[in-house]
């Protein structure tokens, strides 16, 4: 079974990696099968200590009928408002490509941190200061999707973080064009990483 560690010490992406194993426990479990309440006393004995008891003091409120997905989402909705998003930005921007790190690899490090980060929670029309994510509901203005602004975080935070510096010379020598997309940085990143492998492969054959 998957524990959850203390709200004091968890960040965001652990929440979600939790989240995510849990959910395949509980169905390799069954648990939806289970009574309310034996699922709900399953869900607490994965959980730290603080967990359950701002579960039991009803600083997140939870009733006795209340599903176990609805549960995750009060956790983490707790564990946002307690966390200030800029450190998780700290960390998305000081994040680097580490040394044995492949790029694929490299990229879904990022793509975590970045979804932790609340970016687009704080997107707002800047004629009338609503909310907004792909058109501005009083102004009809429209403005980029999230997902494309998530694609250039993640495009320029990349780039930036390659620890092969050739790579790094590769991806900047392309034209700067609307072509040069995450997905166009990482093809040729990739292409570059399996040409070095190769290269390696065919030296230690031949020595």
């Amino acid at each position: 079974m998957p524990k959850l560690s203390s709200p004091e010490t968890l960040t965001i992406p652990q929440f979600r990696d939790w989240r995510q194993r849990w959910e395949d426990y509980s169905r390799s479990q069954q648990l939806q099968s289970q009574p309310i309440d034996s699922q709900q006393g399953i869900l607490r004995s994965a959980l730290d200590n603080e967990w359950t008891m701002l579960w039991n003091s009803s600083r997140i409120r939870i009733a006795p009928s209340t599903d176990l997905s609805i549960i995750i989402e009060l956790m983490e909705a707790y564990l946002r408002r307690r966390r200030n998003p800029l450190l998780d930005r700290q960390a998305f921007h000081r994040r680097d490509q580490q040394p044995g790190e492949c790029v694929d690899r490299y990229f879904a490090a990022l793509k975590e941190l970045d979804d932790a980060c609340d970016h687009d929670a704080e997107f707002k029309c800047k004629t009338c200061n609503d909310p907004c994510h792909t058109e501005c509901n009083k102004c009809s203005i429209a403005f980029p999707l999230t997902s494309h602004l998530q694609e250039i975080r993640i495009r320029d935070r990349l780039i930036c973080g390659l620890i092969d510096k050739d790579m790094q010379r590769r991806v900047l020598t392309e034209q700067y064009t609307s072509e040069i997309t995450l997905d166009h940085v990482l093809s040729i990143c990739t292409a570059v990483e399996n040409s070095k492998k190769m290269l390696g492969f065919r030296a230690t054959v031949q020595s």
